[in-house]
């Protein structure tokens, strides 16, 4: 596959933020840096933000989202779960953990910094990282948890029915749990309610739908049950500040 870079980008060096330069892109910063090795999740649009600190055994791994909806629907729903379980979160290596991810890193970097690297070998690999992610992040909950079973219920339902469905109450009833208890789930899990969730599932893919430019602020407003474009802005500004329009210009 042509131009397959576009998809998928890999920093190796310590100048993160300045060289990280893709859009609509889930990304993953791997530090190797003693006393304890991490995982950082940043969700999709959110941008990387470094610090003043030098990293010398680190990595900043991006890709779009487009990248896993070209395989089965339940991979993709497992990667996005991993991302909102881990919002704003780290995921701390124990030393097994790190060598065994380390191992698959490298074997990645080699086949990404080849002239004419393979886009199924570095698609088949980055599905290895992230199924090795899943399984560490689902080992830091008991197996019959039921409570986390509801978050992952939860976490589906909202990935299909977030554009037009806000109402916390309609969540509660296919869990068949009162939204109350569910919020209390979700925030012992997750830190955020059913609503604040939503929220920002919405805002995430609104941003994506924005910068991809096909849309106009209209089309996407009618998608998520806006009665009228200036309802949508004040949404938006709401909670990002500024409008859809502004927000499309800034770059």
């Amino acid at each position: 596959m042509e131009n397959w870079k576009n998809k998928i980008s890999l920093v190796t060096s310590d100048d993160f933020a300045a060289k990280e330069q893709m859009k609509n892109t889930f990304r993953l910063f791997f530090c190797f840096e003693a006393p304890t090795a991490k995982v950082l999740f940043i969700p999709l649009n959110e941008k990387f933000k470094s610090t003043s600190k030098i990293y010398t055994k680190a990595l900043l791994l991006s890709f779009q989202r487009e990248l896993i909806e070209e395989d089965d629907v339940e991979f993709a729903l497992d990667v996005l779960n991993l991302f909102n379980l881990s919002y704003n979160n780290e995921l701390t290596l124990t030393v097994t953990q790190q060598k065994e991810l380390k191992h698959i890193l490298d074997f990645f970097v080699i086949e990404y910094s080849k002239e004419h690297g393979s886009y199924l070998i570095i698609k088949s690999v980055l599905k290895i990282i992230m199924l090795s992610l899943i399984r560490i992040k689902e080992k830091e909950f008991l197996p019959k948890d039921i409570n986390q079973n509801r978050v992952y219920q939860f976490l589906n339902l909202m990935e299909q029915n977030f554009q037009h469905e806000t109402d916390t109450n309609f969540y509660a009833k296919k869990i068949k749990i009162s939204d109350k208890r569910l919020n209390q789930i979700l925030k012992e899990k997750l830190r955020f309610t059913a609503k604040q969730l939503i929220v920002q599932r919405q805002l995430t893919e609104i941003k994506r739908e924005l910068l991809k430019k096909d849309k106009t602020v209209k089309q996407i407003a009618f998608t998520y049950n806006f009665n009228s474009v200036s309802a949508f802005s004040r949404f938006f500004k709401r909670y990002e500040g500024i409008s859809p329009i502004q927000f499309t210009s800034k770059d």
